[in-house]
């Protein structure tokens, strides 16, 4: 089965990450991500649609069964947010803005936010800011991933100002252990207080990395030790982000 086929058939689905509140140990929302059973390792799939033309295709639809998932399953705008990633190709795409607006009139309820993926970098150009200034108002909050991994995106969180900044697990991996990290983190903490932005804390694999988390005042969080990507569980919580 070609890249093609798998984007024509629709044969992938998406597990689902809790991301938390550690401070009150609740859920505020969740990330979906990619799976197929022809590509174990996701970042293939996308690598492999990339050489064939298909990388805009592969991930607006990957974004739509994503939320047509999440909706299916009973979640709503009360279960918290749904973050899923977006690639900056796809957001410089002429179709991408009417595709997205289609989308969200046929969800409503749902409070959506785009991850930008850091696989390819991002223009900031004054294009890219009024093309985001128009999926916020579609009530389209914005993320940058993976913050911490590449110099660029200095320039994307001084010039987009998201709503939330997720950090590299780079920054999370040995936490307590290293002073450095922390001073980092606390510095991150800090921007995003003055610039009114979510910090996101990646890749809590352990309780010391969680309790330095929480010692630091890093109020949301992701990672294996919170919660592994699977398939969604019942809806029930409210929650208010």
């Amino acid at each position: 089965m070609t890249i093609h086929e798998v984007i024509e058939k629709g044969n992938f689905t998406h597990h689902y990450q809790p991301i938390y509140n550690i401070q009150s140990n609740s859920v505020i929302g969740y990330e979906g991500l990619l799976r197929s059973e022809k590509y174990p390792n996701p970042e293939q799939a996308f690598l492999e649609a990339k050489e064939k033309n298909s990388l805009f295709e592969l991930d607006s639809r990957s974004l739509q069964k994503a939320i047509f998932t999440y909706q299916s399953a009973g979640y709503s705008i009360d279960n918290g947010l749904l973050f899923l990633n977006i690639i900056p190709s796809t957001l410089e795409n002429k179709d991408f803005l009417n595709f997205v607006n289609k989308i969200m009139k046929e969800n409503q309820g749902q409070q959506l936010v785009l991850e930008i993926s850091e696989t390819e970098e991002m223009t900031v150009s004054s294009e890219m800011i009024r093309k985001l200034e128009k999926l916020r108002g579609l009530g389209i909050r914005i993320a940058v991933d993976d913050f911490g991994k590449s110099y660029s995106h200095f320039k994307t969180i001084i010039e987009v100002v998201p709503e939330f900044i997720k950090l590299d697990r780079y920054l999370t991996a040995d936490l307590s252990s290293s002073l450095k990290k922390q001073a980092i983190i606390q510095y991150c903490l800090d921007f995003c207080s003055q610039f009114n932005s979510k910090l996101i804390l990646e890749g809590i694999e352990t309780e010391l990395e969680l309790e330095m988390a929480k010692q630091l005042g890093v109020i949301y969080a992701q990672g294996f030790f919170l919660g592994r990507p699977a398939i969604l569980p019942k809806a029930y919580q409210q929650v208010v982000v």
